[in-house]
């Protein structure tokens, strides 16, 4: 990059950077791997040509920027540990108050090297930069971030050689990852990881193992040997009950309970988080339809109100959500799929929006779509707004920090969507950018607020 150049959004196979950028939204990806050579992933020439025109003309319709030069080899258009040759260099000028964020997501194949991966993203027009390798790690499967330090924690590892969990210092500026520590997770890479709002502990769920754990948070960010552990046993009678499978665990707005969904016990256990960040008095908090498979739970901003998203039946549950005891009470369930529709139901993700207006869930398989909702504040019920489909296995969605944005990572279509949210009604428009990721499957934003 030329000195003149300083602030550029550049494209160089490092950090993609926006002078002024005050987010960062990182996710993990892994690059695909043949038997030998790493093997090159060859996007196709109308996603190059897609990619090209509009980070042409995005930084011209804000206004705001002034373009410098745009060096492109289409001729190359590979990708190498997930570094996509193709470069760009142009003055991204954020003078007018245009904030802008960066994201980490996770990448995910059966044969791969990976990492945690970043780029740059702007709120106010859905763009964003290529993304570039922040941190090497084996096999992260999710993601999460301390609530007031720049650490990023990640889980990872593999069912051979044990799970792991890992803590990074984040560079505010660039988004790039540096290694604080890693710690020991069980026998069995870890499936999900939460972070408590005191910024204290971190837990993880483990699907394969069936087992929960927690984890001391330092002053450094830097994370304790292993405080607790909790074995789950229940199974159920469908196909993929067949073992205990705590998907997530999903800690309420207040610190004081830790909530783990487990898709095989088709149930949702409350656990008290000790001062010694440890997982105590678990019980049963609600015990759900025979065969639904709660796999993900989401909380409504004013806490009063959590949503558990049933893999296996393609639904939504609503509870009232008792802060002093930490109880559920469940009020209603509706489809996150047609009424009419007969296939395999494979939900997966679930959100509210920050307003706490809407909620968003994701449809796999025979149903690859995201359902809208609007949420009644007084009940917490949920009313049918809009399917959009077009998607490729969305395993996880994001919405972004200003909440004008969902980021829905299409695993098999090896992109990730970008669909503004409109304020008013909910509802998500046709895609504003289209950005290839290779099998992304986490979407995280830092700072999350």
């Amino acid at each position: 990059m030329h000195a003149d150049e300083k602030g550029a959004l550049a494209f160089l196979g490092i950090i993609g950077r926006w002078r002024g950028c005050e987010k960062i939204c990182h996710v993990c990806l892994k690059a695909r791997r043949g038997s030998g050579n790493r093997a090159k992933w060859k996007p196709k020439a109308s996603e190059w040509r897609e990619e090209a025109i509009f980070l042409l003309i995005a930084p011209l319709r804000t206004g705001a920027a002034r373009l410098l030069s745009v060096p492109i080899d289409l001729a190359q258009g590979l990708v190498s540990h997930a570094f996509i040759s193709l470069n760009f260099s142009f003055h991204h000028d954020f003078s007018r108050d245009i904030r802008a964020v960066r994201l980490f997501w996770h990448l995910h194949t059966q044969t791969s090297e990976q990492g945690i991966y970043v780029a740059g993203f702007d709120e106010k027009v859905g763009a964003t930069s290529e993304p570039t390798l922040a941190a090497e790690a084996a096999n992260p499967t999710f993601l999460a971030t301390h609530p007031t330090l720049p650490v990023l924690y990640a889980v990872g590892g593999d069912d051979k050689t044990g799970g792991v969990v890992l803590a990074y210092a984040i560079d505010p500026k660039s988004g790039g990852l540096t290694l604080i520590n890693q710690v020991a997770d069980g026998a069995t890479n870890g499936t999900y990881i939460s972070v408590t709002p005191d910024g204290r502990t971190v837990l993880t769920a483990h699907y394969s193992g069936g087992y929960l754990q927690s984890f001391p948070i330092r002053a450094d960010g830097s994370l304790g040997e292993c405080a607790s552990r909790v074995e789950h046993t229940l199974t159920g009678k469908h196909p993929q009950q067949s073992a205990p499978h705590p998907h997530c665990i999903k800690v309420s707005p207040d610190g004081c309970f830790a909530f783990a969904a487990d898709l095989a016990a088709d149930r949702i256990f409350s656990y008290r988080i000790t001062p010694e960040s440890k997982l105590a008095d678990g019980k049963v908090a609600a015990a759900l339809a025979e065969g639904c498979g709660v796999r993900h739970l989401a909380f409504s901003p004013d806490a009063r109100f959590m949503y558990a998203i049933n893999e296996l039946a393609a639904t939504v549950t609503v509870f009232a959500y008792d802060a002093a005891t930490g109880g559920l009470r469940e009020i209603e369930t509706v489809s996150t799929v047609p009424p009419d529709f007969s296939g395999r139901r494979w939900s997966a993700e679930v959100a509210v929006h920050r307003s706490g207006k809407f909620l968003y869930a994701s449809n796999r398989a025979n149903d690859e779509s995201i359902a809208a909702f609007a949420v009644d504040p007084a009940s917490g019920r949920l009313a049918f707004l809009q399917r959009t489909g077009g998607l490729a296995h969305p395993r996880h969605f994001a919405i972004s920090p200003d909440g004008g944005w969902l980021l829905c990572a299409n695993q098999d279509a090896n992109n990730v969507a970008s669909f503004r949210i409109d304020a008013t009604t909910g509802k998500l428009a046709e895609p504003a950018k289209r950005f290839g990721v290779p099998a992304c499957v986490c979407v995280v934003f830092w700072p999350a607020k």
